[in-house]
């Protein structure tokens, strides 16, 4: 079964916790040939009695992953799914209901993670942009992650009570608590993974292999690899089963015993990933689909009906399920199938999105946002509804997105030749043209006066274009490279260097730029690379350059930006840093540097803890990138950390009506108030499906779009789809309301629907008559 397309952003929203239940009964009226199958029953199955401290409900817009899948997980019964990505999330599925339970936000990548077998615990290291850390979460609970502290490779144990982490020393440490139990001294560990029963544990470390007793850490056996000759033959990844081990290497995988003496079977394939189905061994190969080997002989077995590219796979423990990922750029899939013979039970699917670039309106009642794959998104932002979905011509990321001064026009480019100007009202295409010839165009905005239209190109030239003569009408059908209503225009001048960025003054006057050049910079006894090059402030009239300035990032560092402040007397910039005192491993750092804009001269230099895009308004200044903030001017110090669920952060800021817009790499965009409070979330589709939701729960949705929205309850950890609650809180009136004034409505407690559990020991498959009795039990 595939589920539609979902909305490829999420966001939680807390609500406050409630407890109660209604109950009504009556006699199912069962088909009479038709019978749920056990993987794919829609019943929850018994549960644990309510935890009393678990978290409160929250409610989830569902989403599948928006870049790369780095990881999937089964517990034993193949119900629960926890799947990792680049896009900067862990993600808890059920795979019955197709529901997402939980989005765990990080700041920065997911490189690994691990999943008890009961589906309540669960581990992953991920990169927040400075350090690689190892969290733990009590998925039961609903509680937050905890930072262990340390890093490597990890693996939490079946029974979810311990969670082991290898990098320079293998330590154990209590899953609950997080406190470190015990150690043992053995390094480089590469791999490591429990076996099923949780008391031994398989290690990779050097050249070597370890069998070690767990919680007491004893070494049962220590061995040499296989054929250890270079790096290639590092170990990235263990399976153990009983006193089996499959070991998989950079170009090989070996199945073989872990006693003294027993064969070793070698395939001579690369792999992405492996897993082991009972005596079945599944190898997701690097060159072509996946394959089935036999653990005891080594020898390959028939080929599997499942012919489509893996990239990661889990195996439920019983068998009954596996997971099976894929990614080719734009389109992250995770399919679950019956382990019997890999039939489809689900589908679970995301797309690369992002949003790029965003501008308000200047009336402020429309805000829109590009894409990373050049879509153009139009929001209504007195209603909170979706206007429409367009552009799409190019697959590259939006780089810049204007209004101009009426409103009646956006133009747009993707960083190519091209720049595209589109109806302000409808989104149609009304003019299309390369603006620099062969050069790609970093910028583009319009003035504040008229309708002209301000270009540049990496090359550093400055074009002005007149958009006032309407255009003549398109036609119907165009190709996307063909030139339409070129509007007239000259060029002004050029930068003397390489253009990246670009930000316009508040009154059209000047252009300050930031160009790109490689250096080299001594860091203690090393030499550095490192990004640097000229910031200048340039005249839109003439080109003429007033200042310009030398500045050092680090190498590829994106998060580069400038933006003025309200009143255009400061130039910002906002860049991550080399760190000084030559330490070798050292991370960069973020900094915000003001410059006076007439001068160029210095005026302060802050760490805010993030750089990103930035946006001002008179006594605030908002910043984006990976821990997005408010700061107050002038003094640059953070006011308020925003939380947008996307490990990458945009930011554009409407001056009339004192907001901001805060959109990730998570396709979802938050409107935000200058004093730092969140008025709604917005998330769409290229379908055209949408939802926007406020912080108490109130939502407008199109009709597929309400389908992707859910609740879930922790302690058990389950979800409920939009039907259950839909009546309290899908209220497009309060979402209107809470956009125009700023103010909601407190929408009461939520309680977890009622359990029903049936009693089928009676139950007759054949039955002729058009309704049965069936004994039922409700209960909170």
């Amino acid at each position: 079964m595939k589920t539609r397309h979902s909305l490829w952003v999420m966001v939680l929203l807390v609500l406050l916790h409630g407890c109660g239940s209604t109950a009504s009964q009556g006699p199912p009226t069962p088909g009479p040939t038709t019978h749920p199958s056990p993987e794919l029953s829609a019943c929850p199955e018994p549960a644990p009695p309510l935890s009393r401290t678990s978290a409160p409900p929250s409610l989830v817009v569902q989403n599948g992953h928006t870049q790369g899948i780095t990881g999937v997980k089964l517990d034993e019964s193949g119900r629960i799914l926890a799947s990792a990505s680049t896009d900067g999330t862990v993600r808890v599925w059920d795979t019955h209901t197709g529901l997402m339970l939980r989005r765990i936000a990080t700041k920065g990548r997911v490189i690994d993670l691990s999943l008890s077998s009961r589906g309540d615990r669960l581990a992953y290291r991920s990169h927040d942009g400075s350090t690689v850390k190892v969290m733990v979460v009590d998925l039961a609970a609903g509680s937050a992650p905890r930072s262990l502290g340390s890093d490597g490779a990890l693996a939490v144990s079946p029974d979810g009570q311990h969670v082991v982490v290898g990098l320079h020393r293998l330590r154990l440490y209590d899953a609950g608590t997080g406190d470190e139990l015990k150690e043992l001294a053995l390094s480089p560990i590469r791999a490591l993974a429990f076996d099923p029963d949780g008391h031994q544990l398989a290690l990779a470390f050097g050249d070597e292999l370890a069998l070690i007793e767990v919680p007491s850490l004893k070494v049962i056996r220590r061995w040499p690899h296989p054929s250890y000759r270079d790096v290639r033959d590092t170990v990235t990844g263990l399976v153990l089963l009983g006193d089996r081990l499959i070991l998989r290497t950079g170009w090989v995988t070996y199945l073989m015993g872990t006693k003294p003496g027993d064969p070793v079977h070698t395939i001579g394939r690369p792999a992405l990933d492996v897993a082991a189905q009972g005596d079945r061994v599944l190898l997701a190969e690097m060159a072509g689909p996946l394959s089935l080997w036999s653990l005891s002989s080594g020898k390959e077995l028939p080929a599997t009906p499942y012919g489509g590219r893996v990239h990661r796979l889990a195996v439920a423990a019983g068998g009954s399920t596996i997971a099976l990922s894929s990614s080719d750029g734009r389109n992250h899939v995770i399919r679950v199938v019956r382990g019997s013979d890999l039939r489809p039970i689900r589908t679970l699917e995301g797309r690369t999105t992002g949003v790029t670039a965003l501008a308000f309106r200047p009336d402020g009642t429309e805000l829109v946002t590009g894409s990373a794959i050049a879509d153009l998104t139009r929001w209504d932002l007195r209603t909170g509804e979706l206007l429409g979905v367009t552009g799409g011509e190019e697959a590259n990321p939006i780089r810049s997105v204007t209004f101009d001064p009426s409103g009646s026009l956006v133009a747009a480019t993707a960083g190519t030749w091209w720049v595209r100007v589109r109806d302000g009202t409808t989104g149609k295409l009304v003019r299309q043209w390369p603006a620099h010839k062969q050069k790609r165009v970093v910028f583009t905005s319009f003035l504040p006066r008229g309708k002209e239209l301000l270009t540049v190109a990496d090359t550093g030239g400055m074009r002005r274009w007149d958009l006032s003569p309407p255009p003549i009408p398109p036609p119907k059908r165009f190709h996307r490279f063909v030139e339409v209503a070129r509007p007239t225009g000259g060029a002004i001048g050029a930068v003397g260097w390489p253009v990246e960025r670009a930000a316009l003054s508040p009154d059209g006057a000047w252009l300050a730029v930031l160009g790109d050049d490689h250096l080299m910079q001594p860091s203690g006894a090393r030499v550095v690379p490192v990004m640097g090059g000229r910031i200048g402030m340039v005249s839109t009239s003439d080109a003429a350059v007033r200042w310009e300035a030398q500045v050092i990032t680090g190498v590829g560092s994106r998060d580069r930006r400038l933006a003025f402040s309200a009143d255009g007397s400061t130039l910002l910039h906002a860049a991550s840093e080399p760190p000084g005192g030559g330490r070798r491993l050292a991370r960069p750092v973020p900094v915000l540097t003001a410059y006076d804009a007439v001068t160029g001269q210095v005026q302060r230099r802050v760490h805010p803890g993030t750089a990103g895009t930035l946006a001002a308004l008179d006594s605030v200044i908002a910043i984006g990138g990976r821990h997005p903030a408010l700061l107050q001017w002038p003094s640059l110090a953070v006011r308020q950390r925003i939380t947008t669920h996307d490990f990458e952060s945009t930011v554009a800021a409407h001056r009339p009506s004192k907001r901001f817009a805060f959109v990730g790499e998570g396709g979802a965009t938050v409107i935000v108030t200058a004093a730092g409070k969140t008025l709604a979330m917005l998330a769409a589709t290229t379908t055209g499906e949408y939802v926007t939701a406020t912080p108490n729960g109130a939502f407008l949705a199109s009709l597929d779009g309400a389908r992707n929205v859910a609740w879930t309850f922790p302690g058990p950890l389950e979800g409920f789809s939009f039907e259950q609650f839909a009546a309290r809180f899908d209220r497009p009136d309060l979402v209107a309301q809470t956009l125009a004034t700023g103010t909601s409505v407190d929408l009461g407690t939520l309680s977890r629907p009622p359990r029903v559990t049936l009693d089928l020991r009676h139950w007759k498959r054949d039955v002729s008559k058009r309704t049965v009795p069936l004994k039922a039990t409700v209960a909170s």
